[in-house]
């Protein structure tokens, strides 16, 4: 096919339900609702993971360092 040679476009049968039933889903109304959070939320959700990795990061920083120091 040759640049700028326009293509023509056939409707079948199958497709043309097919846009009908996607088109009476469109109209249909949705239930779902947006969720609003308080906003502490994000807060309290940092001082969790925050008091989780510490003290992890805390055992494994000297334990690579030790490791580190025996490769040479």
């Amino acid at each position: 096919m040759a640049t700028g040679t326009p293509v023509k476009s056939e409707v079948t049968a199958s497709s043309s339900s097919t846009a009908t039933t996607m088109g009476s889903q469109k109209n249909q109304p949705t239930s779902s609702k947006k969720i609003h959070y308080p906003f502490w939320f994000g807060g309290s959700a940092s001082c969790c993971a925050a008091a989780v990795t510490h003290p992890l990061d805390l055992v494994k920083v000297p334990t690579f360092k030790s490791r580190t120091g025996s490769v040479e």
